[in-house]
Parts: structure tokens; sequence; C-alpha cells
């Protein structure tokens, strides 16, 4: 598990175009004797300006793991997204993003309240 988060790490780090420092720390469940380790980016703003009331909007890439369960969020400081499908407690998002030079959708669930996807 930690060779795959150091991999993915150095992955993200050489094809990442954000220039955002990243960090690597751990947690620990002593009841249950589960160890989680995270990958966190520092905060960025967006490639282009957005404007009021958006306009200081920053956002971090989360990745989790533990044991092979594998998990990732995205943090914002404010939520700008619209025309979800709304759910009992959270809404639902189809996203377009670019990686690599190349397209693909991705499914997101934000909690109502929530920053996080």
């Amino acid at each position: 598990m930690k060779k795959f988060l150091e991999t993915l790490f150095f992955i993200i780090l050489f094809s990442s175009n954000s220039n955002s420092e990243m960090s690597h720390s751990t947690s620990e469940d002593e009841f249950k004797g589960a160890k989680s380790h995270y990958i966190m980016t520092e905060s960025v703003g967006p490639n282009k300006p957005l404007s009021f009331p958006y306009a200081d909007t920053l956002s971090s890439l989360i990745v989790g793991c533990q044991d092979n369960k594998y998990w990732a969020y995205i943090y914002f400081n404010k939520v700008n997204l619209t025309d979800g499908k709304t759910n009992d407690g959270y809404s639902l998002f189809t996203l377009e993003v670019k990686a690599g030079g190349s397209f693909t959708n991705i499914f997101a669930i934000k909690n109502f309240g929530a920053k996080t996807l």
C-alpha cells in the first residue's frame, strides 16, 4: 500500500501542471488497528481567473488508502458546481476532466453543505 502511494505521488508530481506541493500523512485508528495513508496537494487557484463570488476559489486534491481501499477527494474553499442531479442529502455531478492531454468523464458526489467532492 505504501509503495502504491509513493508511485502515485511521483506520477502526479511529474504529470501535473499545477506546480503544487504535496505532503504525505498517516492516521491510525488504535481501536481497530487500521492505518490510513494520505497524499494532499497544497491549495491552488484556477488556471483562469473566475468572476465574483468565486474569484478567490482554491482547491486541493486528497488521495487516501487503507489496505486495498482507495479514495480521492477534491476540497474547495468555495464549491461552484451547478446542474447536478439532486438526491437525498447529496448531489451527483458528471464532470469532464483533462488528464495527460485526453478528456474523460468522472462522477462526483457532493453532500449538502460539504466542501469536498
